[in-house]
């Protein structure tokens, strides 16, 4: 579900609970968080799904982020597959939700 709908904390929530268990490893971890409902906003060229995908998985990332502070041979690595449907702010706002679609 949408983090508006029914999901709520759970993408932050999930990925410092996989920290916390994969830290046990004498070995190091690798984990890859994806916040995919990003991409579905942008299908939709829903800018209000967008944001607080963006603003969800953000948190997901601070998590991360809090983990490296604590752990200096940590790398952490944020980066988008693709954009989806042409959204952009061109002459819109968040604020009045106008996205110019291209």
């Amino acid at each position: 579900p949408k983090y508006t709908e029914e999901r709520g904390e759970m993408l932050p929530v999930s990925t410092t609970t996989a920290i916390d268990i994969l830290d046990n490893s004498k070995e190091g971890f690798f984990l890859m968080v994806e916040g995919s409902q990003i991409d579905w906003g942008g299908h939709d060229n829903d800018a209000d799904y967008v944001v607080n995908e963006l603003l969800d998985f953000n948190n997901a990332v601070k998590a991360g982020m809090e983990y490296a502070k604590k752990h200096e041979n940590t790398l952490v690595i944020v980066t988008a597959d693709h954009e989806c449907g042409g959204m952009a702010l061109n002459d819109g706002s968040i604020e009045n939700h106008a996205c110019i679609c291209r």
